[in-house]
C-alpha cells in the first residue's frame, strides 16, 4: 500500500507543478490607477491643478484627443521627459518607466 500511496501523491504533484508555475510570481508593482492616483491625479484630476498647469483632466476626451492620436509610447516619453509645464516623470522620482507607462495606458484608457 505505501508503494502506492507514495506513486499517488508522485502523480499528483508532477501534474499539479505545471499549475503552480503557470501563475509565476505576484507582481508588486502598483498598478497605472494607483500611480495616477498617487501622482497625475494631482494636476490631471483636479481644477486647480489643471487650471494653473493647463494638464488636460483624465476622461475629458477632446482634450486628450490630440495626445493620445499620438500614441502611448509618445505620450510616455513625454512623461518621462517633462512636457510643457510637466515635471520630468510628472513629479514622481521614484516611478520606473514601467510604471510611468502603466499610468499612461490608464490615462488612455479612461480618456478614449
Amino acid at each position: 500500500m505505501k508503494v502506492r500511496y507514495s506513486f499517488g501523491m508522485a502523480l499528483i504533484v508532477v501534474a499539479c507543478a505545471p499549475l503552480a508555475m503557470a501563475a509565476g510570481p505576484e507582481s508588486t508593482a502598483p498598478s497605472g490607477q494607483v500611480i495616477f492616483e498617487d501622482h497625475c491625479a494631482k494636476c490631471h484630476d483636479s481644477f486647480f491643478g489643471g487650471l494653473i498647469k493647463r494638464a488636460p483632466r483624465i476622461g475629458k476626451q477632446t482634450a486628450w484627443a490630440e495626445f493620445i492620436s499620438q500614441g502611448v509610447d509618445k505620450m510616455t516619453d513625454n512623461s518621462i521627459t517633462g512636457e510643457g509645464r510637466m515635471k520630468e516623470r510628472g513629479g514622481c522620482d521614484e516611478c520606473s518607466d514601467a510604471d510611468i507607462r502603466a499610468a499612461v495606458e490608464y490615462i488612455v484608457a479612461q480618456s478614449q
